[in-house]
């Protein structure tokens, strides 16, 4: 299977990327927080955790999954070049339950 880079990919994996880079961070709780610090307010949609990134980091607000984005954080950004990050518990709500 056949790869691109992550500057060709998804608007969604060049934001968690960009997030990456900007300071956003994860602890293996699966906390998310801003480059500030303070805890990144994570909403629910479709029985997956998401977040909104701050417009300055792709010059608008976009949600990001958070399974993806910790994926990217603990396993480095090179798995976004896959088509999908797996639950390996099938459970969609626990984000950290593998880390």
């Amino acid at each position: 299977m056949e790869t691109t880079s992550i500057s060709a990919s998804s608007k969604s994996n060049r934001a968690i990327v960009a997030a990456i880079e900007a300071g956003y961070y994860a602890d293996t709780l699966g906390n998310i927080y801003r480059p500030n610090g303070d805890v990144q307010i994570q909403c629910k949609r479709s029985g997956y955790y998401c977040f909104n990134t701050n417009k300055t980091i792709t010059g608008h607000r976009i949600r990001l999954w958070s399974h993806r984005f910790l994926a990217a954080h603990f396993f480095g950004t090179e798995v976004l070049l896959h088509a999908c990050v797996r639950h390996l518990d099938g459970n969609r709500s626990i984000i950290a339950s593998k880390i």
